[in-house]
């Protein structure tokens, strides 16, 4: 046995002994168990799971690889419920994931898209609620969803930059925006199932109020002033 190892099943044995109040190899071996050959070079340790238990014997950390190749790192309450991931995905972006007592997916944070950071939100029920990320262009996103996963509620920077609030309906189809304008005005703009703007109201001109109606093909009906 080599210094390295010496020194490793001590530090071991202080562990254990803290916890369980007992310091002997046979509770070592119960609490530390590798599924693998280890393999030491030098001042490195080799192998493919390595798992800690409890005193009872159930699994609450342990670090492998997928089955995808890529390596995680999961912990579980005492249960037997997994609580926490963090791994790397199968295009090698590392993921967080936290699930509750239940095993529902509450929280999530990763990279998506070649380094998009992503954080969604779950319910007790392990849906999609809420969605905080970043956008192609680099601009922020939040979204907020249904008990169905729909899309109801997004606030971001339109792609003039500017800020907007817009509401969805149960299709994912835009019905109202609240924006300014590049004039920093403000302006509610509302939509028919079809996406077509029919009513706008708006600041213009020195902080003016406008009125605009328009027909099924967003042509104007009616003006104000």
């Amino acid at each position: 046995m080599g210094i390295l190892q010496v020194i490793l099943v001590l530090v071991l044995g202080l562990v254990a002994g803290a916890v369980g109040g007992i310091f002997g190899p046979r509770l070592l071996r119960r609490r530390l168990r590798v599924q693998t050959t280890e393999v030491q070079v030098g001042a490195v340790i080799e192998a493919q799971e390595y798992r800690l238990v409890d005193g009872e014997g159930k699994t609450r950390a342990g670090l492998h690889l997928l089955e995808s190749g890529q390596p995680s790192l999961d912990m579980g309450d005492k249960q037997g419920h997994a609580r926490f991931r963090m791994a790397l995905t199968e295009e090698g972006e590392p993921v967080m994931a936290l699930r509750d007592g239940g095993g529902k997916l509450r929280m999530r944070l990763r990279l998506v898209d070649a380094g998009r950071p992503d954080l969604d939100l779950g319910d007790s029920e392990g849906r999609l609620r809420a969605r905080l990320t970043l956008m192609e262009n680099g601009d922020p996103m939040v979204g907020l969803m249904d008990a169905e996963g729909k899309l109801r509620v997004r606030l971001a920077l339109l792609d003039d930059g500017e800020p907007g609030l817009m509401l969805f309906d149960t299709g994912e189809r835009i019905r109202a925006r609240l924006a300014l304008g590049l004039d920093q005005e403000p302006g509610l703009y509302l939509f028919d199932k079809s996406e077509k703007l029919r009513t706008g109201l708006a600041l213009v001109m020195d902080g003016e109020p406008a009125l605009a109606l328009c027909d099924e093909n967003e042509q104007p009906i009616y003006s104000a002033p």
